[in-house]
């Protein structure tokens, strides 16, 4: 019965403390006022650019294999 007394304060203590937590969460996501207004259509700007560029990277794979003996 010892531990009956301290229920009700942390039960009132988490909730105050998760409620800091997602209110302002809440409060940022559902703002209206900040919501981005489109004004006009922009024309797209085509890209020819289809060509395949050639890879000069390489691997420097000098090492010895971990499963070789020796």
């Amino acid at each position: 019965m010892k531990g009956k007394k301290l229920d009700s304060p942390l039960l009132a203590a988490i909730l105050i403390i998760w409620g800091m937590i997602i209110y302002p969460t809440v409060s940022a996501f559902s703002s209206q006022e900040d919501a981005p207004v489109i004004t006009t259509a922009t024309a797209k700007q085509s890209i020819n650019d289809y060509s395949i560029k050639t890879d000069n990277n390489k691997l420097g794979l000098h090492y010895r294999g971990p499963f070789w003996a020796g």
